[in-house]
């Protein structure tokens, strides 16, 4: 099943299909925080919302359409992933708030801004100049088959990241694991809630010379 996977980057076309990666990469039940809470949107909302947000070029950032890569079997989309590169100037933060300020109104933005700075203390700076791994998602009814594995194995294959970072819930042992079988290590636990969730930082180190 999945033996032939074809991963291409996303175009303008795919703004819907990629709100609904980002929705299901923030749905693992291990969250301390999502796009979703912070503007309290449900499903049908957030993907409407994030589909016009996601309709920008900038490079960077993981809430712009260039910046994921889709996966496909037999022209079925199966999942995706965002993969930028941190920039000192302007940082992916600066540039994701950007994109947030297309779809939301500035009362709504300053409201999610307070939420955020009740859990200011658990979030984590990205290394800049490193290649950063967000919004990773396979869809619900594909798991299982080692998709999103194969997907970045071939990523790193064809093309040349020095590293990788990502930064993982530190509840969501599941993605832990996958990303620790496929090579990436332990860097370091970000701070904890009085409920011990929090994140922790991996990355991968490319081996080809």
């Amino acid at each position: 099943m999945f033996e032939n996977l074809e991963i291409r980057l996303a175009t303008q076309d795919d703004l819907s299909q990629i709100a609904k990666i980002i929705w299901h990469s923030e749905n693992t039940g291990a969250e301390v925080y999502s796009y979703a809470a912070l503007f309290d949107l449900n499903e049908s909302e957030f993907l409407e919302r994030f589909s016009k947000i996601l309709n920008n070029e900038f490079l960077g950032h993981p809430l712009g359409y260039k910046n994921f890569h889709l996966i496909f079997s037999n022209d079925q989309l199966l999942g995706g992933f965002a993969l930028h590169q941190e920039d000192a100037k302007r940082t992916s933060g600066m540039l994701s708030t950007g994109a947030l300020m297309m779809g939301f109104s500035r009362a709504e933005m300053q409201k999610a801004f307070e939420k955020m700075e009740k859990w200011k203390f658990i979030q984590m700076a990205k290394s800049v100049g490193m290649w950063q791994l967000d919004s990773v998602a396979i869809f619900p009814e594909y798991k299982g088959h080692g998709i999103f594995q194969r997907a970045f194995q071939e990523i790193v294959e064809n093309n040349v990241f020095e590293s990788i970072e990502v930064q993982v819930w530190n509840h969501n042992l599941p993605a832990i694991q996958a990303y620790h079988k496929l090579g990436f290590q332990w860097n370091k636990n970000g701070s904890v809630n009085e409920a011990g969730q929090g994140r922790v930082l991996l990355r991968y180190f490319s081996t080809k010379k």
